[in-house]
């Protein structure tokens, strides 16, 4: 009778149970703690701080055991393990190429743009043609004077039109005892050199450095200007474009490289020949001598300077007449208010 009795009542106890819904929740799960180096710490550490603290409770190997491993590699004795499948599939160092250095593809169409410009060029003159930096020195001189000269040109045309620079150069010749030499240059004093160079753009400057580049010539080179790119560009005042016109005018040496000015710089880009910041005219140089022939590089500087200097100027281009403007991604350039 007691077990009946008792299992009776289990199961009036089960019965209530499943007729009447539990009336506490069940507690939530407590999530697993996150990996901390540091016991006191209240958040997760970042990843990049764990590996951080673990190199740096890592002690290093010492270094004789680093130099014994490389030399048991290096070994010619020691035996070769096959690369990875990853491995094998990289590339070598050596034949890894930045994207600077991959040669460029010339433009389409660029010689018939260039020789539409040229044939343009010999029928309408511009100021680079009588009055370039080129062509300032009298090929009468003597070699060392008729370089200096040249030298003195390029020096002084920096942000200065033709005109207002030829200007400056014949009162060095006419002004100056002796004409425009090293050692007239030398023996003038910096405040007379300023006021003849009035006219040309930061004349006070460019006396300095004509001075001291005139004391580097006759110091370093005999009195003359040096026969490298890369001795020229050495001398104060002197930028990547009159170093390689300097090149070309004063030894004609032609493959040194190409002299970008503005003119030049803005019409390459306008042509689409090349994809430069604004002011970068060395960009602009590195990425024509990609693709341009060298016989080009020494008679593009002016034919491109003067088409800049007399059509296609930087604030009203004659895009209507131009002779390439069928070519031009930019022909319809709307000039500047």
């Amino acid at each position: 009778m007691q077990t009946r009795s008792k299992t009776s009542s289990l199961l009036s106890a089960k019965a209530a149970a499943a007729a009447s819904p539990a009336t506490t929740p069940r507690p939530p799960l407590k999530p697993k703690p996150f990996l901390q180096l540091n016991k006191h710490a209240t958040t997760p550490l970042p990843i990049q701080e764990m590996n951080w603290r673990m190199e740096r409770l890592t002690p290093p190997p010492p270094a004789a055991a680093v130099a014994k491993v490389a030399l048991a590699r290096n070994s010619p004795d020691a035996p070769k393990v096959e690369a990875s499948p990853l491995e094998r599939r990289r590339p070598a160092a050596a034949t890894v190429r930045s994207k600077q250095e991959l040669p460029k593809n010339p433009p389409v169409n660029w010689e018939y743009v260039y020789d539409e410009i040229k044939l343009f060029r010999r029928m309408n003159s511009a100021p680079v043609d009588t009055l370039g930096c080129g062509i300032l020195a009298s090929p009468t001189l003597p070699p060392k004077v008729f370089r200096f000269q040249t030298f003195t040109a390029l020096l002084l045309s920096s942000q200065t039109k033709d005109p207002a620079n030829a200007a400056a150069i014949e009162r060095l010749k006419t002004q100056l005892p002796g004409g425009l030499t090293i050692e007239s240059v030398l023996e003038v004093d910096v405040k007379t050199l300023q006021s003849l160079l009035r006219g040309v753009s930061f004349h006070m400057k460019k006396a300095v450095y004509l001075k001291g580049a005139a004391q580097i010539l006759v110091d370093q080179f005999d009195s003359d200007v040096p026969k490298e790119a890369n001795e020229i560009l050495k001398l104060p005042g002197i930028g990547p474009k009159m170093a390689h016109l300097a090149m070309q005018f004063c030894w004609g040496i032609n493959d040194s490289g190409i002299g970008v000015d503005t003119h030049f710089h803005r019409i390459a880009n306008k042509l689409g020949w090349v994809h430069t910041k604004e002011y970068d005219h060395e960009a602009t140089r590195k990425e024509l001598q990609q693709w341009l022939p060298v016989k080009y590089w020494a008679e593009i500087n002016p034919l491109f300077v003067g088409f800049g200097q007399v059509h296609c100027t930087a604030d009203h281009p004659l895009c209507h007449k131009c002779p390439v403007s069928d070519m031009c991604p930019k022909k319809d350039f709307k000039p500047r208010k």
